[in-house]
């Protein structure tokens, strides 16, 4: 394998209203090894409606 072939670890993060998730993978030009995959609920805009700002709680949580 060459190093402009070799895979790099990538990861990305989306956190929404209701859930975070992960991905983690080993990324090549033609190819993805998943490492890890894993979703939560964690509900961070429960608390925004009534106030404007995502709780202490669920800050912490997430």
């Amino acid at each position: 394998m060459t190093k402009k072939n070799k895979a790099v670890t990538c990861a990305a993060i989306d956190m929404g209203s209701n859930s975070t998730e992960i991905l983690v993978a080993h990324c090549a030009p033609d190819h993805l090894d998943v490492v890890k995959d894993e979703s939560t609920m964690t509900r961070l805009g429960d608390s925004v409606k009534g106030t404007g700002e995502i709780a202490p709680d669920k800050r912490d949580e997430a």
